[in-house]
C-alpha cells in the first residue's frame, strides 16, 4: 500500500491552493525584494526584544536569503535547519501550485500520515536540542556567534 493517492478537486479547493501556492511564492520575491533594496526588516523578534535571547527560529529568515543566493554554507551558518525547513516550505508549496494547475491533489494515506507526523516530530525535536544549544552558548559551525 502507497504512502499517497492522487484524487480530483473542485472549482473552490482549486482557488484555496491557488491562494496558498501564490503566498508561499510571494515569501521569495520579498526576501529578494528586501535584499536588493537594502531596506532592513521593520519587525524585529518580539521573543529577543522581551528576553534578550535568541528564539528558535531567530537567524532563520537570512538563512532562508542565503539559501536563495545559493550560499548553503552561509544559510547554515545563520540557521543549520534553514535549509531543511525551506525544503519543507517547497515542497508543500508545489504541491499547492499543481493541485492549483491541474485540479488534482496528492492525499497522503494512513501511512503516509504516519510518516509525516514522525518526520514532523524528529525536525521539531532537532529544532529543541539546536535551540537549546544555542541558548547554552554553543558556539559551532552552523551558529554565528
Amino acid at each position: 500500500m502507497g504512502v499517497w493517492r492522487v484524487e480530483p478537486i473542485d472549482r473552490n479547493g482549486r482557488a484555496g491552493y491557488a491562494a496558498v501556492a501564490l503566498c508561499l511564492a510571494l515569501v521569495p520575491v520579498h526576501l529578494a525584494l528586501l535584499r536588493l533594496t537594502g531596506i532592513p526588516f521593520l519587525v524585529n523578534c518580539t521573543f529577543h526584544e522581551l528576553t534578550g535571547l535568541p528564539c528558535m527560529f531567530c537567524g532563520l529568515t537570512r538563512s532562508v536569503q542565503a539559501l536563495l543566493r545559493g550560499d548553503v554554507a552561509a544559510s547554515l551558518r545563520w540557521h543549520a535547519l534553514g535549509p531543511i525547513i525551506f525544503i519543507c516550505i517547497a515542497v508543500f508549496g508545489a504541491g499547492c501550485l499543481l493541485a492549483a494547475l491541474t485540479g488534482w491533489c496528492i492525499h497522503l494515506t494512513a501511512a503516509g500520515k504516519r510518516a509525516v507526523r514522525v518526520a514532523s516530530y524528529a525536525v521539531a525535536a532537532l529544532a529543541l536540542v539546536y535551540w537549546a544549544l544555542r541558548l547554552a552558548g554553543a558556539s559551532f559551525a552552523a551558529f554565528p556567534g
